[in-house]
């Protein structure tokens, strides 16, 4: 067929009259659809065929429009290359193009949702819009919810690409409708389905519309004659609840309003008990205490949790869940939620359903993430920071407190979560909430962060089991910027709004939690253990000698278990046999530790343990035993004083780094070279032995330690060792009347050198 035979059947395309038979494709075969489909997607711009079809577009768009809703190019696609192979004014042409779908539009109602999705690809492709076509747009508010949403995307570009005059128009033709002497029907059911669309963009217009005496009046009205028209309840409803956001909108609708809405909790028609709920939930914290007396919130929950388990209007089951992540922040709620096993698997089954490539809903994704998060948590540890402290004096408890919860039947709730319903594999095989949405991917972190509280081994294993760590680990690396400073590798956070902080504190702590539970060299499948390392360095806080860098600033707000944790995670990668992985450990770790070895004890003795892992690493070594410099003679002192602590554990994990030191040869000579380090290292040795034998972790390496130190200087000066000789012979007869077989075994090499 002849390009002139496809420009003859284009101009007989018609829409009827009335437009409820839509379009008449006689003459386009399904076959003749699909080759015409992948010619004109596949064509260059030299192609006869196209060029004509753009002629056509330029001369006559509507019928283009028509033929091009017969290959249903909702995409815009086909559409957007015959644009650009005309030659002449770009954006001319655009908005006669968008004209001609505006008068298809007014003549056909049943092709809305079609041309609406072409009109939003060409004015986002091309950067062109006219927004005196929402005077258009806006009559269609209200009988379609995918249509609202169309007009909301364009309304929405044409306030990005020409604000004042958008705003001008939507609020014309808002307040021509208020001021109606009476708003009926279909009129009525416009007016508050477009202000309840435009007050996510348009809150402070709204706000001034929707408190208005006149819109009260409108509604006052339909609600006195609800009886004869439920069906304006409905959008009245929704309207109430999009005016939430704002508070003076929420102080006027408790004020006119709220009667009405505890009078719908008890609707016969499920729709409105649904949306009335909704609306006092989010008035709930507002709402005077006795005004609540009427309300109990287990009861706002019951229907929205009846409706998610039984009902089958998507729309409903989002508005069920909407308002079951705000209930859920209250206890009662969550226990409520909590006792039913099969509303957890409803729930996972929803998700599953709407998390598909093909069948994407985020809000659905994000209700019930934000469900699960919540009824995860458990109480956390006490941060002893002070934007903590004054985060817990301001911020209102809204009956939400973990107070009131049992703690141990949140863990036995979480480890069913995670064993039997295996939460995180479910999670794991979902893949469209890290890239459809930031928020979702953000309640996922915090679900991981709340299972990972529990202190069981068995519950961290299985995260990484389940996939947990990649998930922390995509987070991570897909919100951070990795730079080289000197010698590290340090990730900044990429910028993505206030509250970034917050998740990657719990990414970076569920990451710790995780890797000091697991193997690393066999539980990094899709990274590389190094890559952790980075990450875990952040929770020991900022380097003390660097400036503040704005983008870690939230490095000051971590906290002693944080940096314990750290510390624990990180010693468990190093005691992995590999030298790339111990080098990358060293040069992270080299800028904290002078603030390490004199910190509290538990964080002291981690980081020596942690070091005690890298000690084979000339770079750590040399900071600790090439005296000749003032910093690493300092860092030495240090260590031979720790090792004279009062705590019995910290004693041990110095000799035992002391230990391991001193088996390089060139270490034992430093020690044994250096009179006053030498003397006091012999000084706190002996009085171990003397009383402290009884204690295995502590003697055994001390005596090694000793062993270490006696045969360096046999090495240097045999004569020395006489000089020992009467302060070593009644300790050594201590250990060997009481120490470990270990530390006798060490006192035998000794006496043999001492030869006594």
């Amino acid at each position: 067929m002849s390009e002139n035979d496809l420009i003859q059947d284009i101009k007989k395309l018609r829409l009827n009259d009335d437009g409820t038979q839509g379009l008449s494709d006689e003459g386009f075969s399904k076959d003749r659809k699909t080759q015409l489909r992948h010619k004109l997607m596949n064509a260059d711009t030299n192609d006869t065929e196209l060029q004509a079809l753009c002629q056509q577009l330029v001369d006559n768009p509507t019928q283009v429009l028509l033929f091009l809703k017969v290959l249903n190019d909702q995409s815009g696609s086909i559409l957007g290359k015959l644009i650009r192979v005309d030659s002449g004014p770009r954006q001319s042409f655009v908005l006669s193009v968008l004209s001609a779908i505006r008068g298809i539009l007014i003549k056909s109602s049943n092709v809305r949702d079609y041309y609406l999705t072409v009109y939003i690809s060409l004015i986002t492709k091309f950067g062109v819009t006219n927004p005196q076509h929402l005077n258009l747009f806006l009559t269609f508010v209200g009988a379609e919810k995918k249509v609202a949403n169309a007009i909301l995307v364009i309304l929405a570009q044409d306030l990005k690409l020409n604000k004042a005059e958008s705003m001008d128009i939507v609020s014309e033709y808002l307040q021509l409708q208020v001021d109606e002497e009476a708003l009926n029907g279909t009129s009525l059911v416009n007016f508050v389905s477009t202000l309840a669309m435009c007050f996510p963009i348009l809150p402070e217009l709204c706000s001034k519309i929707y408190t208005n005496t006149a819109t009260k009046q409108h509604i006052l009205d339909a609600f006195s004659n609800q009886g004869k028209h439920t069906e304006y309840t409905v959008p009245i409803l929704n309207c109430i609840a999009a005016s939430s956001m704002v508070e003076s909108c929420r102080t006027f609708t408790i004020q006119e309003y709220y009667s009405y809405l505890v009078d719908y909790l008890q609707s016969q028609h499920v729709s409105i008990r649904i949306l009335a709920a909704l609306c006092v939930v989010k008035l709930w914290t507002f709402i005077q205490v006795e005004q609540k007396s009427k309300v109990q919130v287990t009861e706002l929950a019951k229907d929205l949790l009846l409706y998610v388990t039984e009902g089958d209007d998507l729309e409903y089951i989002e508005y069920s869940l909407e308002g079951l992540v705000y209930l859920s922040l209250f206890w009662k709620v969550r226990d409520l939620i909590r006792m039913d096993v099969s509303l957890i698997e409803r729930f996972v089954h929803i998700l599953q359903n709407y998390s598909t490539v093909d069948n994407v809903n985020t809000s659905i994704q994000y209700g019930i993430l934000s469900i699960l998060s919540n009824i995860t948590k458990l109480k956390q540890p006490e941060l002893n920071t002070a934007k903590a402290n004054l985060k817990n004096v301001t911020a209102p408890q809204m009956e939400s407190g973990n107070n009131e919860e049992n703690q141990d039947n949140i863990k036995l709730f979480n480890r069913h979560l995670l064993e039997q319903d295996e939460i995180v594999s479910k999670l794991s095989a979902i893949k469209t909430y890290q890239s459809s949405n930031d928020n979702n991917f953000n309640e996922v972190i915090s679900i991981i962060y709340h299972l990972s509280t529990d202190q069981a081994k068995s519950m961290r294993v299985e995260l990484v089991k389940q996939g947990a760590l990649i998930i922390i680990m995509n987070f991570l690396v897909n919100t951070s910027d990795m730079e080289k400073m000197g010698n590290r590798v340090v990730a900044i956070p990429v910028s993505k709004g206030d509250m970034t902080p917050k998740y990657r504190f719990k990414a970076l702590r569920s990451l710790a939690r995780m890797l000091i539970c697991v193997d690393p060299r066999v539980s990094f499948q899709k990274y590389d253990v190094k890559s952790a390392i980075p990450f875990l360095v952040e929770l020991i806080g900022p380097v003390p000698s660097d400036s503040v860098n704005p983008k870690q600033s939230y490095l000051q707000e971590m906290t002693q278990l944080d940096e314990y944790e750290s510390l624990l995670a990180l010693t468990n990668i190093a005691a992995a046999d590999n030298s790339d992985t111990r080098r990358l450990l060293v040069s992270q770790i080299l800028p904290f530790i002078d603030d390490l070895i004199v910190s509290k004890t538990d964080i002291q003795i981690a980081s020596f343990e942690l070091l005690n892992n890298l000690i084979s690493e000339p770079l750590l070594l040399a900071k600790f035993f090439n005296i000749e410099q003032t910093a690493n003679k300092q860092r030495l002192d240090i260590l031979v004083k720790l090792l004279d602590s009062d705590n019995s554990k910290l004693q041990a994990v110095i000799s035992g780094f002391l230990v391991n030191a001193s088996n390089f040869d060139v270490i034992a000579d430093v020690l044994v070279e250096s009179k006053d380090i030498f003397d006091q290292l012999m000084g706190t040795i002996i009085e171990i032995m003397l009383h402290q034998v009884k204690e295995s972790n502590l003697i055994n390496p001390v005596t090694c330690l000793l062993v270490n130190l006696v045969y360096a200087l046999a090495n240097k000066d045999e004569s020395l060792l006489k000089k020992l000789d009467e302060k070593l012979r009644p300790v050594c007869v201590n250990v060997l009347k009481n120490g470990t077989a270990e530390s006798k075994e060490a006192i035998t090499s000794v006496m043999s050198l001492l030869d006594f």
